[in-house]
């Protein structure tokens, strides 16, 4: 068992580091691992020593959290002194969702894409996912082997039937979900514990039945060396990226159950000969801790090289590095920790033993004590030690977990410390910057990455703070709804309201440039993800009832507070170029009549480019014109002249986002402009204040021409998440 675990490792690693594809190796290590627990836990139990979930659940993390934790706090090390501090916070949150063994739960929920291995922004924690899903079943299969052994004796059926029962029907249910899963979303899939349970039953129902196998040495040997080609086989013959963990990972699991199959005595020219080899047992022994370490070493290299995939001696070295790294593990953690913990629970051995009757000394001495066995089957000695041994080996056993758990929980905590640290620094430098002669402003400044004003720490979350968060008293609380209020504390003079998706969000920062400098002013922001006025109708958007809600809210303040200015977006853009806002204009002509002195601005969206220039300048540089992004550029003369006709004033400020011919520079005039593919940062939304001025205030009379006159006093909290509000 040990050399197969050898050979699926070697092709997860060696399939990351040189191919960008995955192996099917995994899927290996999920049936073998069913095997192990399924074949041990019910010899067990048909020696009379049923399943404690909890007593399992202690001893089986114990063994593996030391070495996991290793690798977590030499990844956080990695992470602080060698890659840049934007990743410092996501990392911390992976290493807690590594220690927790969820981490495949929060690579769902942030849609992570498994097969875009070599991005340089994948987390170095993205392989714990299999860990995870492990650790998860682990808990489950101990609680189905219990509840299944404790059934059998009460009813008095055979336990390998019920557990054969059980365990089909977890494979056929979990497979047909698997197809359907994978078929709709495969991403998602990927990371999904119930799309990966039938390989898992595969490998307990294999331990259930083999038992009862007699397959003749011939075959064993064809299975063996069948099985053997199908595995290693599999990462080019199956296209894994589209269809795994569906039908396709029948492909592995079916291999591996093959090559479980051959073994038994020794065949002469069969595959056993090579996965036993003294060489694979070996290193079978350190398959765990290479697995742990290959893949952080792997995803930092190709950060701090700034290369997309490892050349042959770039995996040379990350292979190498993770070998050594996994035997200073092996050897300096996990063999001593798993050594003091066997010394301690010596006890199996005993209680399973049928030791003679204890002599007369020896129950005397026993009643001595004051403990009576009264079965003579077993002595009250032999079973007394064991149990003291038992609850000491479980204290030990628990100490682990407990010390492992801190250590991991301190090394987050130190490095989100570390990022809030750089950042609230970062943040400080922002404030004091004079975006009148910047970005927008500036178009013509150009700094290089020293130069440049945003910190790594803040770019990828530089996002827009348009106030205060509403209370749920104000009346026109919803669930993103923010305040900027008039700083005087009285009636605001002017009230402007901004609603609409996160890119009216983005553009509020360049209104709060202005309302932050007018003591009388006040400003609303109503917003929702991916939110317009046809989503807020469609029965078939995942945020319908959000979005309804910011619009019908918005609706409700225009005719009650009859605010001066409604600030909303003209057009939706997409890849192919701008789309129609469906419905505005009939919503501003009806809000219109309702609040006769109120204007209403609307806003070209700003253009979506093909590739996230964030992320590329902090894998690479600001000069790398690989961060440049295209656009497609369009005419929107016949989305502007409806909304003009409608009484509203059309701006257009994509001309100081991105340049005429469809190019977008990751900055412009020393400030970053993209967070992402289509969200410009918060700094650079301020300076477009000045080209929103020079467009508005001719038509607006009371719009200040120079917006950045005054002090900006800013009532918001820095430390607001918004991030939710993103258009997803």
């Amino acid at each position: 068992m040990q050399g197969l675990r050898t050979v699926a490792l070697l092709l997860v690693a060696v399939y990351h580091i040189w191919f960008d594809r995955v192996s099917g190796g995994v899927d290996v290590f999920l049936l073998v691992s069913a095997y192990l627990l399924t074949r041990s836990l019910t010899g067990r139990a048909e020696r009379d020593d049923l399943t404690n979930p909890a007593t399992f659940a202690v001893r089986k993390f114990a063994r593996l959290l030391p070495a996991a934790v290793t690798t977590i706090v030499l990844t956080l090390i990695a992470s602080y002194l060698l890659l840049p501090a934007s990743m410092w916070a996501d990392h911390a949150r992976d290493a807690i969702a590594s220690l927790t063994y969820t981490e495949n739960l929060r690579l769902q929920s942030a849609g992570a894409d498994y097969f875009a291995a070599n991005d340089a922004m994948t987390s170095p924690f993205q392989h714990f996912w299999s860990l995870a899903i492990q650790g998860q079943v682990f808990v489950l299969w101990a609680l189905i082997h219990a509840a299944v052994e404790r059934a059998a004796r009460a009813t008095g059926r055979s336990l390998r039937g019920s557990l054969i029962a059980v365990f089909a029907v977890i494979l056929i249910a979990s497979l047909v979900w698997s197809v359907r899963i994978t078929a709709a979303d495969q991403v998602y899939a990927y990371f999904d514990t119930w799309a990966r349970l039938w390989e898992f039953a595969a490998g307990s129902l294999l331990a259930l039945v083999q038992p009862m196998l007699r397959v003749p040495a011939p075959l064993r040997a064809a299975s063996g060396w069948l099985g053997l080609a199908g595995i290693v086989s599999c990462g080019w013959v199956i296209a894994v990226e589209g269809s795994f963990p569906g039908y396709a990972a029948l492909w592995p699991v079916v291999s591996a159950m093959l090559v479980i199959l051959s073994a038994g005595e020794r065949t002469r020219f069969g595959a056993d000969r090579l996965l036993a080899s003294p060489l694979l047992a070996r290193a079978g022994t350190y398959s765990y801790a290479l697995y742990l370490t290959h893949w952080p070493v792997l995803i930092t290299l190709l950060v701090v090289s700034g290369t997309a995939q490892a050349n042959w001696w770039q995996g040379a070295l990350v292979l190498a590095a993770s070998a050594a790294l996994s035997a200073a593990i092996v050897h300096l953690v996990e063999l001593p920790v798993d050594t003091r913990l066997r010394r301690r629970e010596k006890w199996q051995s005993a209680r399973h033993a049928r030791p003679e009757a204890p002599s007369r000394l020896r129950r005397a001495a026993a009643r001595r004590r004051g403990v009576v066995e009264p079965s003579t089957r077993t002595g009250a000695i032999a079973v007394l030690r064991p149990r003291r041994l038992r609850s000491t080996g479980l204290l030990a056993s628990t100490a682990v977990i407990l010390v492992a758990v801190l250590l991991g929980l301190g090394s987050s905590a130190a490095l989100s410390g570390a990022f809030a640290k750089q950042r609230a620094s970062q943040l400080d430098a922002l404030e004091q910057l004079d975006y009148s002669a910047l970005g927008a402003n500036a178009p013509e400044l150009e700094l290089d990455d020293a130069g440049t004003l945003q910190g790594a720490a803040v770019l990828k979350s530089n996002w827009v703070r348009p106030g205060v968060r509403c209370v749920e008293g104000d009346p026109y609380y919803t669930h993103s709804c923010f305040l900027a209020p008039a700083i005087h504390g009285g009636e605001p003079e002017r009230l402007i309201l901004a609603v609409g998706s996160s890119h009216v969000n983005q553009y509020s920062a360049m209104l709060t440039e202005v309302v932050n400098r007018r003591p009388t002013w006040a400003m609303y922001t109503l917003i929702a993800p991916a939110c317009t006025l046809e989503k807020s109708q469609d029965e078939q958007f995942s945020q319908r009832a959000r979005c309804e809600e910011t619009w019908s809210t918005a609706r409700e303040l225009i005719d009650a507070e009859q605010p001066d200015l409604v600030v909303a977006l003209g057009t939706l853009s997409t890849q192919e170029g701008d789309v129609e806002m469906a419905g505005l204009v009939e919503w501003i002509e009806s809000a219109a009549a309702a609040s006769p002195g109120t204007r209403f601005v609307t806003i070209r969206d700003s253009p979506r480019t093909d590739r996230d220039m964030a992320e590329c300048v902090l894998a690479s540089s600001y000069a790398d014109p690989e961060c440049i992004g295209l656009h497609t550029v369009g005419d929107p003369t016949p989305f502007r002249e409806p909304l003009e006709r409608a009484g509203t004033i059309w701006i257009d400020l994509n001309e100081h986002i991105c340049s005429a011919d469809g190019t977008c520079a990751p900055q412009r005039g020393g400030i970053a402009t993209y967070l992402d593919t289509h969200h410009i940062t918060a700094a650079y939304a301020r300076t477009l204040a000045g080209p929103f001025a020079a467009q508005l205030s001719g038509r607006l009379d009371w719009w200040p021409a120079d917006p950045y006159e005054g002090d900006y006093l800013d009532p918001s909290d820095r430390d607001l998440d918004v991030t939710e509000v993103l258009n997803k």
